[in-house]
């Protein structure tokens, strides 16, 4: 999966993102979690 995100706006800072991804016929949850920072 490649996923592209603009946050334009956002404050310098340390974040977390989250995706949490759910098989709905497996019935099963993955999640991935990435620290990024922001800078001024």
């Amino acid at each position: 999966m490649n996923y592209t995100m603009t946050l334009t706006g956002a404050p310098a800072d340390r974040y977390k993102l989250v995706y949490t991804v759910h098989d709905v016929s497996g019935d099963q949850t993955m999640t991935v979690e990435q620290d990024f920072a922001i800078s001024e």
